[in-house]
């Protein structure tokens, strides 16, 4: 410990030497050169053009508020293009504010009974897990909301879901984010 406390006070006495023995010796580091930036960055050309000469056009259709009211489905309020919601009818989600299609099919999860004759005779029926079925109206223009309210009163049917697909972001999106 003494040791390293006698070389700690060594170095330090070295270093106070070393910086009071300048002598008057400083040497002037010379400054670097101003930078010109109007000579050493090459301006580019910029134009603008008027919206109406652009060559991208925006679809105003693809952001045109929907012309339906608001209805609950699924647990969030969505807004429809158009009803009855048939396969394909063009859906607005407000709670992610992304558009998606009616896929045509409901999904339903059961209590673990069996699904009603009257079910089985109203849609094409596919189990996707246990007591979790897909239902496909046999009707194919079937107005699917009105289905979907009817399977949400039924008894034995826990949880009910209208399939929806929802679109990516076209490429007006794409460049905006």
């Amino acid at each position: 410990m003494r040791t390293s406390t006698l070389l700690l006070v060594s170095a330090t006495s070295l270093l106070l030497q070393a910086c009071l023995s300048n002598d008057g010796k400083t040497k002037d580091i010379p400054a670097p050169p101003p930078i010109n930036l109007n000579n050493d960055v090459k301006k580019k050309d910029i134009k603008v053009i008027p919206v109406h000469e652009q060559t991208h056009q925006v679809n105003p259709a693809a952001f045109s508020a929907p012309t339906t009211k608001s209805l609950i489905i699924n647990g969030v309020k969505m807004q429809p293009q158009e009803l009855p919601i048939v396969k394909g009818t063009r859906i607005f989600d407000n709670s992610v504010n992304q558009y998606a299609h009616a896929t045509g099919d409901i999904v339903v999860v059961t209590d673990g009974a069996k699904l009603t004759p009257e079910i089985l005779s109203t849609y094409t029926t596919s189990t996707i897990a246990t007591n979790t079925y897909r239902l496909t109206p046999l009707q194919e223009d079937a107005d699917l909301y009105n289905l979907y309210q009817t399977l949400k009163k039924q008894d034995t049917i826990k949880r009910v879901e209208l399939s929806i697909f929802y679109e990516g972001l076209n490429d007006y999106q794409r460049e905006v984010k």
